[in-house]
């Protein structure tokens, strides 16, 4: 069996730059924040830049370059732990737990709670994004499906990575709802979300 390595990927935006030396401080050794606003897509040091945009309605195609930039990189890794910058509170403790799972191998999608198809918001981003946006207060029209809730975090396995970019042209059908869409993409391939508590703390913040 592979030995997992754990790449944490923080999902976040200049408005909370603010944030991130607490978050590199955490003395986690494999991780990026991400940013959008930028006119290049590229790492600098820990911040992964990103050419779109850095507001909420943004979000889908924030992670949908990430996961594209990741998997062309040099990084070393054979899962992605997606976090938020404000409301995840994860450790190297944590992330050490999560490397220990044995079951991490076998499964490619996996996230603290499952959202079901009957808790589905289709109007999370409301009073998020900018006005102006193509997603202001219009709600998500698409299939309700299961998926792991991004507040929660979600892990994804290389495999599942590369099935998701294979479909990178969709990321604008779900504009600020990305777990939504990593969940979609992912069942068109018979991927259902797994549910594990790995220990990490979430809030809304």
């Amino acid at each position: 069996m592979q030995p997992i390595k754990l790449l944490t990927v923080v999902l976040s935006c200049k408005k909370h730059e603010h944030l991130w030396q607490k978050i590199l401080e955490r003395n986690i050794p494999n991780l990026v924040i991400l940013c959008g606003g930028f006119q290049e897509t590229k790492l600098e040091g820990q911040i992964l830049q990103l050419k779109c945009i850095d507001t909420y309605d943004g979000l889908s195609e924030k992670m949908m370059l990430t996961i594209e930039f990741l998997l062309n990189s040099e990084l070393k890794f054979t899962h992605i732990l997606k976090a938020d910058d404000h409301d995840t509170d994860f450790t190297l403790e944590n992330i050490r737990f999560i490397e220990a799972i044995n079951c991490l191998e076998p499964t490619d999608y996996i996230g603290q709670r499952i959202v079901s198809p009957y808790e589905m918001g289709r109007t999370h981003h409301f009073g998020k994004v900018p006005e102006g946006s193509a997603w202001y207060y219009k709600p998500y029209e698409g299939p309700a499906i299961e998926y792991c809730g991004g507040g929660e975090t979600y892990i994804l396995s290389k495999h599942a990575m590369n099935l998701i970019v294979t479909n990178k042209e969709e990321f604008h059908k779900y504009g600020g709802l990305e777990d939504v869409m990593i969940g979609s993409i992912l069942l068109n391939y018979n991927i259902l979300p797994y549910e594990l508590d790995y220990g990490i703390k979430t809030w809304i913040g």
